[in-house]
């Protein structure tokens, strides 16, 4: 029996080389509140075909960094809503392109993280923010994820998510 399983063990990572994943990005377009805590920015969901493959990192290009302070990834499994209980990795400061790592084990079928921010308090409040999943690193290889953010005005409008004030009525307009 120890045999078989140091087989096995010995094995894992070419029988995860093989596994299918893919990944798909949806950004929020909504504000990002000065003195909320966490601010979802965007959902990425990763598909996998067999359970046990490890998420390693994630690379995120960001633009408007120097309103948000600091941001994090939360892994909440096959639930799809926001959830803070199950960080991916630290809390890192904000800054043009930063890489996530950690280790997260993902079940078959549909795994959501979502990229929450905080917003520094003196933040421009015309300010926008916007960031984009450039690479995931995985025990099975790496994956590139479709972005999926539906244009919901036009070609040209923004998906960027603008700056607010947490408790006011008016918030930074999307241009």
């Amino acid at each position: 029996m120890k045999q078989f399983l140091f087989f096995v063990l010995a094995l894992s990572p070419w029988l995860v080389r093989g596994v299918e994943l893919t990944a798909t990005v949806r950004q929020m377009a909504r504000p990002v509140l000065v003195r909320n805590e966490h601010n979802s920015l965007l959902q990425l969901t990763i598909h996998s075909m067999q359970p046990f493959v490890q998420v390693r990192s994630i690379g995120v290009t960001l633009e408007g960094a120097r309103n948000l302070e600091s941001l994090q990834f939360y892994f909440t499994g096959d639930t799809g809503g926001f959830s803070s209980e199950m960080p991916l990795g630290e809390r890192l400061r904000a800054r043009k392109k930063i890489v996530f790592t950690g280790h997260t084990r993902l079940a078959a079928g549909a795994n959501h993280f979502w990229l929450s921010c905080r917003v520094r308090p003196k933040a421009d409040l015309s300010g926008k923010a916007d960031a984009l999943i450039t690479v995931i690193e995985t025990s099975a290889g790496r994956i590139v994820p479709k972005d999926e953010t539906r244009r919901w005005q036009s070609a040209s409008a923004s998906r960027y998510g603008g700056i607010g004030m947490k408790g006011c009525t008016h918030t930074a307009s999307r241009r």
